[in-house]
């Protein structure tokens, strides 16, 4: 029998249905409880569904994961097949990896789910791996990086990495925008500076670090810098002034993302088409931008 395709996957549908077990359980038991506070159950209840809810979600890509399996498995022999995407880095199971600064800024930001500027990537890298880095130590990791790709562009038997950390690009230049982290494995749109980007940064990153807290809650794992960084971001928008609701803040920020995901991507249709056929010609555009200057001063209003 063949095994389930997409095991990270499944691992992660396993930790999420432990979550979702423990915090139904704990929301019984104040139910059940006559000097439980009402205001506790409430919010009892609100963590139980959220963590139902993604619990659901995930169980639907397990599921799909499956089917595509099946299917592959039917394809006659010989049949073409599309060649397999880059890898994409993932997070350790822990959380975070702690090994060279290359791995620890690329596990933040594959947690965190979105760019991030110097001075958050700053405050994420402490709270979560309580490493300090300097906006240079930052500065010199994303050129090292692009001296690499270049050495790997020029000779074809040079190591390619899978991955690279490289920078945000304004639309309206295609330029690298200075101050800017993200990872070549996501799509170019969400490395597009527009209007509605740095609210969806803002909105990703709450969705993530929420649903990696209700995780590790529900896991019994440590989850205080998740928590802390999650309430640092969650106050620096408007989804919240006061004290986190986890689940509110995750549909809140959801909701935002839904309701503006498309306008960034139609503000972003047209560099990202220019890219794509630039790209064909000079392959270092996708990573790092086009050399012309970026319009800093609009481009930071807008981040």
């Amino acid at each position: 029998m063949p095994s389930i395709a997409g095991s990270s996957a499944a691992e992660e549908y396993t930790v999420l249905a432990r979550a979702a077990r423990e915090l139904r359980q704990a929301h019984d038991e104040l139910l059940l409880d006559p000097a439980a506070d009402p205001a506790a159950v409430d919010a009892a209840d609100r963590q139980a569904l959220a963590a139902e809810n993604l619990r659901n979600m995930k169980a639907a890509e397990v599921r799909k994961a499956r089917e595509r399996s099946a299917t592959v498995e039917q394809d006659p022999p010989g049949a073409s097949a599309a060649p397999p995407p880059a890898p994409v880095r993932a997070p350790a199971v822990r959380g975070l990896a702690g090994g060279s600064q290359r791995d620890v800024v690329a596990d933040v930001l594959m947690l965190v789910g979105a760019p991030l500027r110097t001075a958050d990537l700053k405050t994420a890298v402490l709270l979560l791996e309580h490493k300090t880095y300097t906006a240079a130590q930052f500065g010199q990791l994303r050129r090292e990086e692009q001296r690499q790709f270049d050495r790997a562009l020029r000779s074809p038997s040079s190591a390619k990495r899978t991955w690279y950390v490289v920078p945000c690009l304004s639309p309206d230049t295609l330029a690298a925008v200075s101050g800017t982290y993200a990872l070549s494995s996501w799509p170019v749109t969400d490395r597009l500076v527009t209007s509605y980007a740095a609210q969806l940064w803002s909105a990703k990153a709450v969705v993530n670090l929420g649903r990696a807290s209700l995780e590790r809650a529900g896991a019994g794992g440590d989850h205080a810098g998740l928590d802390r960084l999650l309430q640092t971001v969650a106050r620096g928008v408007s989804w919240t002034s006061g004290p986190i609701d986890v689940a509110q803040v995750i549909a809140d920020a959801s909701a935002y993302i839904t309701r503006n995901r498309d306008k960034h991507s139609q503000e972003a249709a047209v560099a990202t088409e220019q890219i794509a056929a630039l790209a064909v010609q000079d392959p270092r555009v996708a990573f790092w931008g086009s050399d012309m200057p970026a319009n800093t001063e609009a481009l930071e209003r807008r981040a």
